[in-house]
């Protein structure tokens, strides 16, 4: 989840394509709050679990191309 991300973004030499506009999607089951706005404070998307393929490629599909509705 975030930490993975968090993780990734303070050791850079792990992954040279990871970058701050790179799009993230959380996957979780977690209900929290302090969950979701830590994914709204850094500009990733949320998704939560189980998680349902439909969903999920609606989301991609945003992610990948945001101005189409």
């Amino acid at each position: 989840g975030i930490e993975v991300v968090n993780y990734l973004h303070d050791h850079p030499s792990l992954t040279k394509l990871l970058t701050s506009t790179t799009p993230v999607i959380i996957c979780s089951a977690d209900p929290s709050e302090t969950l979701r706005q830590t994914c709204i404070d850094h500009k990733y998307s949320f998704i939560r679990k189980p998680v349902k393929a439909p969903a999920l490629k609606r989301k991609l599909k945003n992610i990948l191309n945001p101005t189409a509705i």
